[in-house]
This record gives C-alpha cells, sequence and structure tokens, in this order.
C-alpha cells in the first residue's frame, strides 16, 4: 500500500508536530496503542517522550529509526518483517524514516501518551547528531 491507501484505510489524521500519519486505536488501564504511517516525505521528526515506546513494524517498506541516548549517543535500527520490534527508552530522542515507499506500524505506550510528555528537537540539536540529520533532512 502507499501512504494514501494507509490513511483511508486505516482513518488516520495528520500527526502535528512530528511527521506522519495516527489514529489511537486502543486505551487500557496504563496506556494506548496507534497506527501510524509514513513515507520518505512524511516520515517521524526527532522527538523525545518520558516514557518508554514501543514500535511494531506492520507493513510495507523497511522504517530506518535512530535513536539518540541522554550522553549524545546515535544507535541506528532497521524496523522491518525480520526485526518488527523497537522498544525506546524514556528520555531518548528518536526519530524513524521509511527506506522506500510507505510503511504500516504501530506503537505502544505506558503510561498513555500526553502531549505535555512531548519534545520536538530544534534544528540546532539534529545538526549536531549526524545520523539523526541524514535521516530528516
Amino acid at each position: 500500500m502507499n501512504l494514501t491507501e494507509y490513511i483511508k484505510t486505516f482513518d488516520l489524521l495528520p500527526l502535528e508536530g512530528e511527521g506522519g500519519f495516527f489514529r489511537r486505536v486502543h486505551t487500557f488501564k496504563d496506556g494506548s496503542v496507534i497506527y501510524y504511517a509514513l513515507d520518505e516525505a512524511d516520515f517521524s521528526y526527532t522527538h523525545r517522550l518520558v516514557n518508554e515506546e514501543v514500535w511494531f513494524h506492520l507493513d510495507g517498506s523497511p522504517v530506518t529509526i535512530v535513536l539518540i541516548d541522554p550522553d549524545g549517543n546515535e544507535e541506528e535500527h532497521l524496523l522491518d518483517k525480520s526485526n518488527p520490534i523497537l522498544v525506546v527508552p524514556g528520555l531518548w530522542w528518536q526519530s524513524a524514516r521509511p527506506e522506500n515507499g510507505a510503511a504500516l506500524c504501530a506503537t505502544v505506550m505506558s503510561p498513555a501518551w500526553k502531549e505535555e510528555e512531548f519534545t520536538l528537537a530544534d534544528e540546532a540539536f539534529v545538526d549536531r547528531h549526524p545520523k539523526t540529520r541524514r535521516l530528516v533532512q
């Protein structure tokens, strides 16, 4: 599927600030689950969450995810059918972009996502991290 088909099939909405398209599909006592679709143009810009987030690759293109730990060290991961799950620790920066075409993922957060616990990176921060810069620019 392409991004437009994911958006239509799963009734996704734009994710302001971060990029990509999402829909919350379930909220449970201590968390939430979303569908998240992205492509090369509508990707996940560098951001940080207070709590852990677990990514699941569901369909489409492999997704490169770059993480930055609290000390500034970068790690690059590939989320695909052979490696479909990635846990992003709380307070680590993350960016994600499909390799080619669109991808459909799901993420789980516990506790549930809260806007006040989301921080979008500024351009100066991204410029200091070469793997991240290459992914999002």
